[in-house]
């Protein structure tokens, strides 16, 4: 990430924080829809995996990009690829994970760290709860404490050395099956333990993404509906806030923070949907950026450049190879 961008992405930051910290509840009169169409965001290249794939996990690292798993037309996939986006070059690394797919990754000197997921091959109703640890040099795998319970779709955040499992579907047998869920597990890198955190406000299949020192949670599904909620929590006083909420239902997106914004590529149902949440004021835009449109995509930040990767565009049929690159027009 270069400095100037750094730069300019705190100060962006600083006001978006001071009403962080001041939110409140909103009553319904208060909710805003989406603005006219905003050119925030442009798509400048697009590039292909060697495996199509949905539900996969995606991170940045150095100057690559690495995609986790996920399934195909034909089944689980189960393997890493990394993209080059200087030299646009796609290669196949370690190809023995777990197979799973809507699991969560993050990076941590190094090496990224896979949760949840749905699974394949596992008896019942096959939620993951192994964590893999993929040494991005050795190119190796190991295993880490396994996770108090499987999940699938829940948002995956880390701060410092503590990963946040956030919400999400996980079994519940007395309730007669998979369910929503607003509960949080906490991941310690370093001492390789789980602890419960602070339940979300709201149950629900939603991403999460990390915002200075606090985690963003917008939208998603809780059976039946979606979702437009936006919530989002504060470790230092270990309690969740409520945004204004985006003004439309929306899930199965890809989300990114870029600037003073969360963006947010597809919905299930509109999957030309690009939507732009503005921490500043708290209100969102339609965004026009070229997407292709995609929903249980993978998304990476690196920089100044969004990743948007893969996806389906009907269930698990026409499954789609994309890597979409954009970049922002916003003036900071």
């Amino acid at each position: 990430m270069s400095r100037g961008f750094q730069a300019r992405r705190l100060v962006l930051l600083l006001p978006a924080l001071l009403m962080l910290l001041s939110a409140r509840p909103v009553a319904a009169a208060e909710r805003k829809q989406p603005g006219p169409t905003s050119t925030l965001i442009a798509k400048v290249e697009e590039h292909h995996l060697l495996k199509a794939r949905q539900g996969a996990a995606a991170v940045a690292y150095g100057d690559n990009i690495y995609v986790f798993d996920g399934n195909s037309t034909s089944g689980a996939i189960t393997d890493v690829e990394r993209f080059n986006p200087r030299t646009h070059q796609v290669e196949r690394l370690y190809d023995r994970f777990l197979p799973r797919r809507y699991h969560g990754a993050i990076e941590f000197e190094g090496k990224v760290y896979l949760f949840g997921g749905q699974g394949y091959g596992l008896p019942g109703q096959p939620l993951e709860k192994a964590v893999e640890i993929y040494d991005i040099a050795a190119n190796t795998v190991s295993r880490g404490a396994d996770m108090p319970e499987g999940r699938s779709y829940m948002g995956v955040a880390r701060i410092g050395t503590r990963v946040y499992l956030i919400g999400g579907s996980k079994i519940d047998r007395s309730r007669g099956g998979i369910v929503q869920t607003n509960e949080t597990l906490i991941y310690d890198l370093r001492a390789n333990t789980w602890s419960k955190g602070k339940p979300m406000g709201s149950p629900r299949e939603a991403s999460a993404t990390v915002v200075g020192n606090f985690i963003m949670v917008p939208a998603g599904f809780r059976a039946p509906q979606k979702l437009d909620i936006v919530e989002f929590f504060n470790p230092a006083e270990d309690a969740w806030k409520t945004l204004p909420p985006l003004g439309k239902k929306i899930s199965a997106y890809s989300l990114a923070f870029m600037g003073s914004y969360l963006f947010l590529f597809g919905d299930y149902d509109d999957l030309d949907s690009v939507l732009a949440y503005d921490l500043r004021n708290r209100t969102t835009v339609k965004v026009s950026a070229g997407f292709h449109g995609a929903r249980h995509a993978a998304v990476a930040v690196n920089g100044e450049t969004i990743y948007v990767i893969g996806g389906n565009t009907q269930s698990d049929g026409d499954v789609l190879d994309l890597i979409q690159v954009f970049t922002p027009v916003f003036v900071p």
